[in-house]
Order: structure tokens, then C-alpha cells, then sequence
């Protein structure tokens, strides 16, 4: 990490909070920040150095929002590497993933998965109940 402008993978940074808003304090969406970057409104480029400290032997940002936006951009293989900034903060936590929440009707993508995943075993039970009444009633 020495230099005078280091870089990392965005997938090598864990965030510092388990969710995030999804508008930002100028009413921006993350979304709508990460379409900007990804149809060439806003120069990826210019993303600014994220600010990391070390903790429990990992890498923590206190920028959640633009971490999430980075590792989007890195999955859709738009960005490879990120420039990185030491700050001596001190995170409360260490986490792998990020839930965005929406901030009108306050639902995350993972209670999105998880009423997917729900209606997928309520159907899967529904045919295992089906056939099972096929076969006590032969």
C-alpha cells in the first residue's frame, strides 16, 4: 500500500456496514450513479480515490455507495482496479455483502430474493403435496 497512488480490486475491499441507502444526501439514486458511469455520462476515471483502513487483516471502506458502485463496475468488467486512499478509520464491522434499501418503501434486495426463494419452495411443496395425493388415493 505504499505510493503515491495505490490501486486495488474493488472485490478485495469489504464494506463497513451491512446497508446503504439508495439515495444519496442530494437526492441522487445509486442506480441512477451507476447507469451514469456505465453509459459514459460520468468518466469512470474520475472516481475518487476510496478511502480504506485495515481491519481484522482485511481492507474496509467507510464509503459503502462507492464501493458497491465500483464492485458493480468491476463484475460488469467496465473497471479492473480502483484507486485507493489510507485513512485511519476504525470500522464496527466487516462484511462481504451490501443491502441497498429503498428508501420510500423500505425494501432490500435481499427480502426481494427471499420472497423469490419463498415462492419457489411454496411451489415445490405444492407438487410434492400433488403427488402425493396421486399416489394414496390409487
Amino acid at each position: 500500500m505504499d505510493g503515491h497512488c495505490p490501486t486495488m480490486k474493488p472485490s478485495q475491499i469489504r464494506y463497513s456496514a451491512v446497508s446503504e441507502k439508495d439515495m444519496d444526501d442530494n437526492g441522487i439514486l445509486i442506480g441512477q450513479e451507476l447507469d451514469d458511469l456505465i453509459k459514459n455520462r460520468k468518466n469512470i476515471g474520475a472516481i475518487p480515490p476510496l478511502p480504506i483502513a485495515q481491519h481484522n487483516h482485511y481492507w474496509v471502506t467507510p464509503n459503502n455507495r462507492r464501493l458497491w458502485i465500483c464492485r458493480q463496475l468491476q463484475r460488469l468488467e467496465m473497471l479492473n482496479m480502483i484507486r485507493v486512499r489510507k485513512v485511519g478509520f476504525i470500522p464496527t464491522g466487516v462484511f462481504d455483502d451490501l443491502t441497498i434499501i429503498d428508501v420510500g418503501r423500505q425494501q432490500s434486495n435481499r427480502k426481494q430474493k427471499s420472497s423469490l426463494i419463498l415462492g419457489l419452495v411454496a411451489g415445490i411443496v405444492c407438487a410434492v403435496v400433488i403427488v402425493l395425493a396421486y399416489f394414496l388415493n390409487k
